[in-house]
């Protein structure tokens, strides 16, 4: 039997199980919108095994969180690291019983009649409406004007930590490029940023 004699339908289907995916299925819930939200890994996996060691979310943990939930153990005046936003999210999933389905990858999504049908090594769904809140960046991209061997380049979704760059080295851009050089005691002229990636 394969995923296609496997149907399964739904009113809205959620595509990722990130910050924007978890808000959208609480608002869902609220309303007693009949609802699945499908994640192709754990709740918030970018945070967790995408992102360098050191992230911390942009703002303060009384700013960068949901309305009716606070970050446990942390300052509100702190910045949460990773490890604490991953957490809040599953902890704010969990603790609210939304219908958030792990390890189950979309690998097309096609119009339906009136709907749409997603197909999952699981099975097929079909829903009136579909949401998808997986975020903009989702292949990663090394520039290609660069070709001198000697040069190495590293997206910043395999970088973790300085230790694994030659000396003098940071990726990435703009902010997190300040960010990353000044954890490393360089200032911007002595580091180098390159674009990491752009939308799919």
């Amino acid at each position: 039997m394969g995923p296609e004699s496997m149907i399964e339908t739904i009113h809205t289907l959620v595509i990722g199980a990130g910050q924007a995916g978890v808000a959208t299925s609480a608002h869902l819930a609220k309303r007693g919108v009949p609802h699945l939200v499908l994640e192709r890994a754990r709740i918030a996996e970018r945070w967790r095994s995408e992102r360098w060691d050191s992230l911390v979310a942009n703002g303060p943990a009384w700013h960068d969180r949901f309305p009716e939930a606070e970050f446990a153990g942390i300052d509100p005046q702190a910045f949460a690291p990773k490890e604490a936003v991953a957490g809040y999210f599953e902890t704010f999933a969990t603790s609210r019983a939304l219908p958030i389905r792990t390890g189950v990858p979309v690998t097309r999504l096609d119009r339906h009649g009136d709907g749409f049908r997603a197909t999952t090594p699981q099975g097929v769904i079909e829903a009136r409406h579909v949401v998808v809140a997986t975020g903009p960046f989702q292949k990663p991209v090394i520039p290609t004007v660069v070709t001198d061997p000697g040069i190495t380049q590293l997206h910043s979704n395999a970088y973790k930590n300085p230790a694994a760059l030659p000396p003098g080295a940071v990726p990435g851009g703009r902010r997190r490029l300040l960010r990353r050089a000044d954890r490393r005691g360089a200032g911007p002229s002595r580091t180098e940023g390159l674009p990491v990636s752009r939308p799919a």
